[in-house]
């Protein structure tokens, strides 16, 4: 950026950066050109919303469902709005946006994870053990974008069969 100010990967980047750091007021406007760099890389308008989410769950609610509804082939959108609903605790709702994206991108191993999780948060143990247990089945690939997190997930596996066992007693 010193030796280019409108790069707009850099730019890209450095919103990036900027978010992971959690430094939210120096993100969002380069992600708002990002969207207007790369109209058509929704990872960038994700990442934006993802900011309005954490800053502003409820608004983020009645945006990112309109969004989502208004881009029923993005499985990206689904997931978002699903993120949103999760942070209001409305895990029903949550529950319809994230098996829409689920259904739109079925080889994600992020949603469905997350889908295991909304069924845990919800409680709805059955569902969440099954769904728990059917992700520990994939294989490992190092060369995926997401990792799943196997020993958090075997950990809360062990969790909710030993609340079934206790149950049963």
């Amino acid at each position: 950026l010193a030796k280019n100010k409108n790069d707009a990967y850099a730019n890209l980047g450095l919103a990036t950066a900027y978010q992971y750091l959690g430094q939210y007021t120096q993100a969002k406007p380069l992600f708002l050109q990002a969207t207007k760099d790369f109209p058509t890389d929704q990872q960038a308008m994700a990442n934006l919303l993802s900011i309005v989410i954490d800053e502003s769950p409820y608004e983020a609610v009645y945006l990112l469902s309109s969004i989502a509804d208004n881009n029923k082939t993005s499985p990206l959108f689904q997931a978002q709005a699903s993120l949103a609903y999760t942070r209001v605790k409305n895990y029903n709702k949550a529950i319809e946006y994230i098996e829409k994206a689920i259904e739109l991108d079925n080889k994600n191993l992020e949603y469905k994870y997350n889908l295991a999780v909304l069924y845990d948060l919800k409680g709805d143990n059955k569902r969440a053990r099954f769904l728990y247990n059917d992700l520990l089945s994939y294989p490992i690939n190092p060369d995926s974008d997401y990792i799943l997190p196997r020993t958090e997930i075997q950990a809360r596996m062990n969790e909710l069969l030993h609340l079934k066992n206790n149950k049963e007693k």
